[in-house]
């Protein structure tokens, strides 16, 4: 289990977040600065995780989105193609999406096509979180898949399209209890209150009894680079 800022963490859960979207927003303060052209997949429509984001000055932000209400720069599927060039990209963000991918192999083959040789592939998706679907604007968004490190690890290597993958487990047992428990915490003081309990109980149980807290993780934040050509 990766440690996080506790502070940082509860700041990102006091501006409203989940626990699942805080654990990736806080990892995403460790990332950058981006240079270059980067594609954020799925960005709909100005995402919490941009105030984190750290940009090289000179870089490209590029959003796409299926809904283009959310007015992304550019409107696709990335299970159908995107409309970049091969090796065109020097890093995607793909945040909380590849659960709502039904065919995720394509899509990794896809990134993997316009990142750059050299380029980083960024991935976060949740683990144990309730089910979430979306309708925006006529569009269906389902949820059908969770991924652990070991499906991660294959999913990105078994094409050699990446290499130097870091998978960070974020949360443990007592975490992902207090996660999916916020539904019915009302007040955001005592909300607050639990959630750094649990972190501190997983920690401490980490720590002094070598407890595998993996089995129960929040979420998965990734790093991968594109392999050679």
């Amino acid at each position: 289990m990766r440690t996080v800022s506790l502070r940082r963490l509860l700041r990102q859960i006091w501006h409203g977040h989940t626990v699942a979207r805080a654990f990736m927003n806080t990892e995403l303060e460790r990332v950058g600065p981006l240079g270059g052209a980067v594609l954020d997949v799925g960005a709909g429509d100005a995402p919490s995780y941009w105030r984190d984001l750290r940009l090289a000055p000179g870089s490209r932000l590029y959003t796409l989105d299926v809904n283009a209400a959310y007015r992304p720069r550019v409107v696709g599927n990335i299970e159908e193609g995107l409309p970049f060039r091969n090796g065109s990209l020097d890093a995607v963000l793909l945040m909380n999406v590849l659960e709502h991918i039904f065919n995720p192999r394509d899509a990794i083959r896809e990134l993997g096509r316009i990142l750059r040789p050299g380029g980083t592939f960024y991935v976060s998706t949740p683990f144990l979180v309730g089910v979430h679907t979306s309708t925006g604007n006529g569009i269906f968004v389902d949820d059908f898949f969770r991924y652990t490190r070991s499906s991660y690890c294959r999913l990105l290597t078994e094409e050699r399209l990446f290499d130097q993958v870091d998978v960070a487990a974020c949360g443990g047992l007592f975490t992902s209890v207090a996660s999916l428990m916020q539904p019915v915490f009302r007040l955001r003081p005592l909300w607050l209150i639990g959630v750094a309990a649990a972190v501190l109980f997983d920690r401490l149980i980490a720590r002094r009894y070598s407890f595998n807290n993996e089995k129960w993780v929040v979420s998965y934040f990734v790093t991968a680079r594109r392999a050679a050509s």
